[in-house]
């Protein structure tokens, strides 16, 4: 199952993917900015229109891990540029975004210990 949503957070949003793992205890994660849309916010943003932020991982019990930036394909990458702090704020907003999106992707099998909310 995959989920995919498009955040308000910047003049263009972030496309935020999420994909039930294999053994369901786990949510893929990937998060885009959109770098050009059109007048409506879209479900699906072509390639070029948008460049990858972040990619990670939430399990059942809450935790995650993130690779963040251009280079986010390599577990080891972890640099990312912001030109103003708000940048730095939309990114947090897309990473809640990332963990409502699989709290409701991992359904009973979300930890009821875990604080899912913010």
């Amino acid at each position: 199952m995959i989920k995919r949503f498009v955040t308000q957070d910047n003049p263009f949003g972030y496309l935020i993917e999420a994909t039930l793992g294999k053994n369901e205890l786990y949510v893929e994660i990937t998060a885009w900015r959109v770098t050009a849309t059109g007048d409506e916010p879209p479900t699906e943003v072509p390639e070029d229109c948008r460049e990858i932020m972040f990619k990670g991982s939430v399990k059942w019990d809450g935790c995650s891990n993130y690779s963040f930036g251009p280079c986010a394909e390599d577990e080891h990458s972890c640099l990312m540029h912001f030109c103003e702090p708000q940048h730095a704020l939309d990114i947090g907003k897309a990473l809640v975004h990332a963990y409502e999106m699989s709290r409701d992707l991992l359904g009973d099998k979300a930890d009821s210990y875990a604080d899912w909310t913010v």
